[in-house]
């Protein structure tokens, strides 16, 4: 059975390479990124199973980079995540 390929957004590196290290015994982590355009960018070479993004990013923020990875991975299972209360 094939693991599920992640693809992981967050403009703090240390939470992407903690987010790395917890998921991939169990997934299969294939890119990390630090910003919403970079995030479409990747989302769309890589065709990931699973988009894991922070809400608050530079240059686009998560939520405005999945409506626009919408249009074309709609069948992209998207987990949004954020350090604010």
């Amino acid at each position: 059975m094939r693991r599920l390929r992640v693809l992981l957004a967050d403009d703090y590196s240390r939470m992407l390479t903690l987010l790395q290290l917890v998921l991939e015994p169990t997934y299969q982590v294939v890119g990390t990124v630090e910003d919403g355009q970079s995030l479409i960018a990747a989302a769309q070479a890589l065709r990931p199973d699973i988009i894991l993004t922070d809400v608050d990013m530079p240059m686009m923020n998560g939520i405005d980079a999945i409506r626009e990875l919408r249009k074309t991975l709609p069948d992209c299972c998207v987990i949004f995540h954020s350090s604010h209360g």
